[in-house]
C-alpha cells in the first residue's frame, strides 16, 4: 500500500510575499495608479504570482527585462520573483542561481523579507554533497537571520525545515523534537501553512517510521480539521493526502471497514495534476483493504483497475509523477512501501487466481439474466443515439446561425468604413465635377479644381486600397499568422498617428490553416477596434506559443473603458470576439480602466 505525506513547501514561502488575506483590489489599484512601464509591469506581475498564472509571470518579467528602468528598491524583489517562477516550472538550478543573487542584492538594500525568503528557499535545495534534500548551511544562516531581524514567523520556519532536514535522513527522535517546536508556537494567518505541514509529518513520522498508527491517526484528524476550517488551505491535494493517509493507518490496525470509506474519500477529491498515478495508487490500496474485508470480487474490480492505469500511464508519466511525489514527499517512506507494495501485490494476484476459478462456476448462472440485460440494453443505446442525432442537428444549427452573423457583422463593418472615409472622399469629387460640369468654360482657376478633382479620387483610390491590404493582411497568404500579424499591424500604424509594435515567443511552427485564420481575424478586430476607438498611441501584441495553447496579450495606452457597460451594450465587437474565442474553446480575459488604456488576454489550446 503506497503511502504520502504532503508537507509545507518552497512554494508555500510566497504566503510571506503575497499575504493570500490582501484583496486583489489593492494590488489593481496600484497597476491604475502607476504611469510609469517599468513599474506598472512590475505590479502585474505581481499581481500574476499572487495567482500563479505561469504564463503571464513569464511574459511580465521579460517585458521588465525589456524596459529596464525599475527602481534599484525593487530589484532583489524582481531577482526573487523570478526564482519563484523557476522553481513553479520545476527548473531548480535556475531557481537556485535566482535565489543567490536574490540573497545578494536584498544584502545590499537591507531588504530583510527578501533576505529571509531567499534564505527558505536556498535551504530546501538539494544538497548534492549529502544526495538529500534540504541544505543545513543555509538552515543556519536562516536561523541566524531569524534571530537577527527578530522576525518570529521565519524563526518558526527554521524549526520547521530542520524538523524536514532529519526527517529526509531517518533521524526520526531530531526530526519529531523540531515538528513539536513548532506546534508550541502561537499561529497567525500567514503561518497556519506551516501547521499543515507540521501536522502531516508528524502523522508520517508515527505512522512509517515510528509504528504508532494511533497517534498517526491523532494527527491527521487534526490536519483534517484544519483544512476543513480553513479555505486558504482547503485544496483537492491535501484532502486526498489526509484521507489516503487515515486509510493506510486504518489499514495498519485492521479496521478495514474505516480504511475503506477514507480511501474513498480520496478518490473523490483526485482532481490534481497527477490524477492517473493518484487514481492508480488509491486503487492498489482498496484492494489490500477490500481483500482485507472479505470482498474478493471488489478486490479483483480494483485490481484489474490497477492494470488498467498502469497500461495508461506512459513511462514519461510515470516518472514525473513519481519525481513530483520525491519532491514534496517523504522519499524514504516512499521506498519503503514501494517494497511493501511489491508483497502486497503477489499476494493479491494468487487471491485473484483463486477467486477467477470461483467467478467462471459464477458466469454460468449469470449467462441467462445476461441476455435479458442485453435485449435491454440495446434499446437504451439505441434512445442514446436518437438523442445524440438530436443534439448534432441543434448543434449544427446553433454553429449555422453564429457563421451566419458574423458574415453579416462583417459585411455591415465594410459598410460602415466604406461610408465614413470612402464616401466622404467621393461625395467630394462629386460636388467638384458638378462645379466643373455646370460651369464649364467658364472658370478661370478651371485647370485648379481639376487637379484638386484628380486629388480627391488619388485618395479615394489609396483609401480602398488600404483598407483592402487591412482586411486581408495575409493568413490566407502562404507565409501563414505571424508575417500576417506583422503586415497588419505595419498597415494600421500610422494611422491616428498609431504605432503598433508585435513580440512572438515560441512560433517556430505554423499552425492548422483555419486555426490561423480564427486567430488572425480576432487580432484584427482588435486592432480595428483600437484604431476606431482607443485614440492610443501606442499598442502592442504579444504571441506566445506554448505546448499544448497559445497565449496572446493586446495592450493600448488608449482611453480605456468601462469592460462591463461596453460588453452589456455590445459594443467595439467584443462579443464578436468572445464567441470567436469559444468557439476555439478558449478564454479571454479584459483589463480597462478609464483613462489608462486596455490589456485584452486570450488563451487558446491548440
Amino acid at each position: 500500500m503506497i503511502f504520502i505525506s504532503a508537507g509545507w513547501s518552497q512554494e508555500d514561502s510566497t504566503f510571506y510575499y503575497f499575504d493570500q488575506t490582501t484583496p486583489e483590489r489593492l494590488i489593481k489599484a496600484k497597476i491604475e495608479k502607476t504611469k510609469d512601464p517599468a513599474l506598472k509591469s512590475y505590479y502585474r506581475l505581481v499581481y500574476f504570482s499572487k495567482n500563479r498564472n505561469v504564463d503571464s509571470m513569464g511574459y511580465y518579467l521579460k517585458k521588465i527585462d525589456a524596459q529596464q528602468g525599475l527602481p534599484a528598491t525593487l530589484l532583489p524583489r524582481l531577482l526573487y520573483l523570478n526564482a519563484y517562477y523557476n522553481r513553479i516550472l520545476d527548473n531548480d538550478s535556475l531557481a537556485f542561481v535566482y535565489h543567490q543573487k536574490a540573497l545578494i542584492q536584498a544584502t545590499k538594500n537591507e531588504d530583510t523579507l527578501t533576505i529571509l525568503n531567499s534564505l527558505s528557499g536556498l535551504s530546501q535545495s538539494w544538497d548534492y554533497k549529502e544526495d538529500n534534500h534540504y541544505r543545513l548551511d543555509y538552515l543556519e544562516k536562516l536561523k541566524l537571520a531569524a534571530n537577527k531581524y527578530n522576525n518570529q514567523s521565519f524563526s518558526i520556519i527554521y524549526s520547521y525545515l530542520l524538523g524536514n532536514y532529519h526527517l529526509f535522513r531517518d533521524h526520526n527522535t531530531e526530526a519529531l523534537n523540531n515538528y513539536k517546536k513548532v506546534l508550541a508556537n502561537t499561529f497567525g494567518p500567514r503561518d497556519s501553512i506551516l501547521l499543515v505541514g507540521t501536522l502531516g509529518n508528524i502523522g508520517a513520522l508515527y505512522q512509517t517510521n515510528i509504528s504508532n498508527p494511533d497517534s498517526a491517526i491523532y494527527y491527521y484528524n487534526k490536519k483534517l480539521n484544519l483544512i476543513e476550517t480553513n479555505p486558504n488551505f482547503g485544496t483537492a491535494e491535501h484532502y486526498l493526502n489526509v484521507y489516503n493517509n487515515l486509510g493506510k493507518a486504518y489499514a495498519t490496525k485492521k479496521n478495514y471497514l474505516q480504511a475503506r470509506l477514507n480511501l474513498e474519500k480520496a478518490l473523490e477529491y483526485n482532481t490534481t495534476k497527477n490524477k492517473v498515478f493518484n487514481e492508480l495508487m488509491i486503487a492498489e490500496n482498496l484492494a489490500e483493504v477490500n481483500a482485507g474485508l472479505g470482498y474478493f470480487k471488489e478486490g479483483f474490480y480494483n485490481l484489474k483497475n490497477v492494470i488498467k492505469l498502469s497500461d495508461s500511464l506512459s513511462k514519461e508519466e510515470h516518472q514525473e509523477s513519481i519525481a513530483n511525489i520525491i519532491e514534496n514527499y517523504d522519499n524514504d517512506t516512499l521506498k519503503s512501501n514501494l517494497k511493501q507494495q511489491k508483497i502486497q501485490q503477489r499476494n493479491l494476484w494468487i487471491g485473484a487466481s483463486i477467486l477467477m476459478v470461483v467467478l467462471s462456476v459464477i458466469s454460468y448462472l449469470i449467462f441467462k439474466n445476461a441476455k435479458r440485460k442485453q435485449y435491454i440494453a440495446e434499446q437504451q443505446r439505441e434512445i442514446e443515439i436518437q438523442k445524440t442525432e438530436k443534439m448534432l442537428k441543434e448543434q449544427e444549427l446553433t454553429t449555422i446561425d453564429a457563421m451566419i452573423a458574423g458574415q453579416e457583422k462583417e459585411r455591415e463593418r465594410v459598410a460602415s468604413d466604406l461610408h465614413d472615409s470612402v464616401g466622404a472622399t467621393l461625395a467630394a469629387a462629386k460636388l467638384q465635377f458638378n462645379h466643373l460640369k455646370n460651369n464649364k468654360g467658364k472658370l478661370p482657376n478651371e485647370a485648379e479644381i481639376f487637379e484638386k478633382t484628380s486629388v480627391l479620387l488619388e485618395d479615394a483610390y489609396s483609401e480602398i486600397r488600404a483598407m483592402a491590404h487591412l482586411k486581408n493582411s495575409g493568413v490566407i497568404a502562404k507565409n501563414g499568422l505571424l508575417p500576417a500579424v506583422t503586415k497588419l499591424a505595419k498597415n494600421a500604424s500610422g494611422t491616428n498617428n498609431l504605432t503598433i509594435d508585435v513580440q512572438d515567443f515560441g512560433l517556430d511552427e505554423r499552425l492548422e490553416n483555419s486555426m490561423e485564420i480564427a486567430v488572425f481575424r480576432i487580432i484584427q478586430e482588435l486592432v480595428t477596434n483600437i484604431i476606431k476607438h482607443s485614440k492610443a498611441s501606442e499598442a502592442s501584441i504579444s504571441i506566445t506559443q506554448h505546448t499544448d495553447s497559445l497565449n496572446i496579450i493586446v495592450e493600448d495606452n488608449g482611453r480605456g473603458f468601462n469592460p462591463k457597460q461596453i460588453h452589456e451594450k455590445d459594443g467595439m465587437g467584443l462579443a464578436n470576439i468572445e464567441r470567436r474565442v469559444e468557439h476555439l474553446e478558449g478564454s479571454m480575459e479584459v483589463d480597462s480602466t478609464i483613462g489608462r488604456g486596455t490589456t485584452v488576454l486570450i488563451d487558446i489550446p491548440i
